[in-house]
């Protein structure tokens, strides 16, 4: 017995190793995406589906209607019901095809196909949105760790400064009791603003978990650094939306208002029939036989076919003006972010190439200057403060840019 249990506790072991090691590994938003994508996500599934609905429906409406089939007496007198004694009396069997206007079935299957590549458009417009989602939340709580980090070093640095008045207050009395209060309210504060910092963290980690699962989403996260590509201009974010999945969505709407004109003109031709008759009679009778074509005559076609038209070549162009305005609506986008892009990235080289230094000499100096006693000690506080929020707030540009970056290739796809 022991012998078999052995080898089952090693294999749990060894996943419970793996697990442990799945957990502790960082999670980079490459990797984020990629479980996105792969969780096969319901809302980009359902449109998946609904195309190869359309796909499956291209195909029967292309066909031809099933022919009519009839069976019955004819001419059978009313007083008997005999079936013998009448000579015309006999048993018929009829067969009818219908052959619907002009090129109808065409048409009809081809706005089928239009449909399935509106929806393949759609999903793919989905899970764009998808990938964006995932990047901006993992930004979000790439951000939130990062503060937190910041807010917990500050919280020590202000906790030895604490400790250091206590120890000071038996011999400097009042402004040793000053000073300590000075570091417990600013504690405080930082306390307070951790704890929103980790409530933004939490959100964000739910917001990931939602598409990549919780498991996951609770994993520390990896570092991130942008591509810093070139910007776009104006006409380069032009020719890049012409592989925008929404703006190729619109794009099948106008085809599908065209096949709806198209369709519309096949009224005014007409519908064919073709009938073939079998008439059986009894006895030595001769039996009969009938052919006949049939078609309907579209003469009336200003309270019908006309309107019915006119609709439909409405229809395509509110498809082109809703397909202009959603060109112009993107590329505004797109230079807004673009925009905001180069704003971010000079206010981020200054930061780093200026602001932060300064404010690390401010620290240096104010410490010395502290210890030399020619700065009182709510100046040192502020300036230990100081450094901190402006290495939050580069935190936040980057957080800001790597959003923006995500919202810019939302819009233009790899181009940016």
């Amino acid at each position: 017995m022991i012998k078999k249990i052995v080898p089952v506790l090693g294999l749990l072991s060894i996943v419970a190793a793996t697990s442990s090691t799945l957990a502790d590994e960082k999670l980079s938003v490459k990797e984020a995406i990629g479980i996105a994508q792969n969780a096969n996500d319901p809302s980009v599934e359902a449109l998946r589906k609904r195309a190869l609905g359309e796909e499956e429906d291209s195909v029967a409406a292309g066909s031809l209607p099933d022919p009519r089939i009839g069976l019955g007496f004819a001419n059978v007198p009313v007083d008997d019901f005999s079936l013998t004694r009448e000579p015309f009396t006999q048993l018929q069997l009829s067969a009818r095809q219908a052959f619907p206007r002009g090129s109808t079935r065409a048409l009809t299957a081809q706005s089928r196909t239009i449909r399935s590549e509106d929806y393949r458009a759609q999903a793919q417009a989905q899970s764009d949105t998808l990938i964006r989602d995932v990047s901006i939340a993992w930004f979000n709580a790439h951000y939130s760790h990062v503060a937190e980090e910041e807010l917990r070093a500050l919280n020590v640095l202000l906790n030895e400064l604490n400790k250091q008045q206590e120890s000071d207050f038996a011999t400097s009395g009042s402004a040793a009791l000053q000073r300590l209060y000075r570091t417990e309210l600013e504690q405080a504060l930082v306390e307070d603003r951790l704890d929103e910092i980790i409530q933004e963290r939490d959100k964000a980690v739910e917001v990931l978990a939602r598409y990549i699962g919780r498991a996951a989403a609770s994993r520390p996260l990896a570092d991130y650094a942008s591509q810093n590509r070139q910007l776009l201009s104006q006409p380069q974010i032009e020719l890049a939306l012409e592989n925008n999945p929404a703006l190729l969505s619109v794009e099948r709407r106008i085809d599908l208002a065209r096949n709806g004109a198209d369709l519309a003109r096949q009224a005014y031709k007409p519908e064919f029939g073709v009938e073939a008759r079998y008439g059986r009679r009894g006895a030595d009778r001769s039996d009969f036989g009938s052919l006949m074509v049939t078609f309907d005559l579209p003469l009336f076609t200003s309270k019908k076919q006309d309107p019915a038209l006119r609709a439909a070549r409405r229809r395509e162009q509110a498809a082109r003006l809703e397909r202009d305005t959603m060109i112009r609506d993107l590329t505004q986008q797109a230079l807004i972010y673009v925009a905001a892009i180069k704003r971010l990235r000079d206010r981020i080289y200054r930061f780093e190439g200026v602001t932060l230094e300064r404010a690390s000499d401010a620290v240096t100096a104010s410490r010395n200057a502290y210890g030399a006693g020619n700065i009182d000690f709510a100046e040192l506080v502020r300036t230990e403060i100081a450094l901190r929020d402006l290495r939050l707030r580069r935190a936040m540009l980057y957080r800001d840019l790597y959003i923006a970056e995500a919202q810019l290739k939302f819009i233009v796809g790899d181009a940016a």
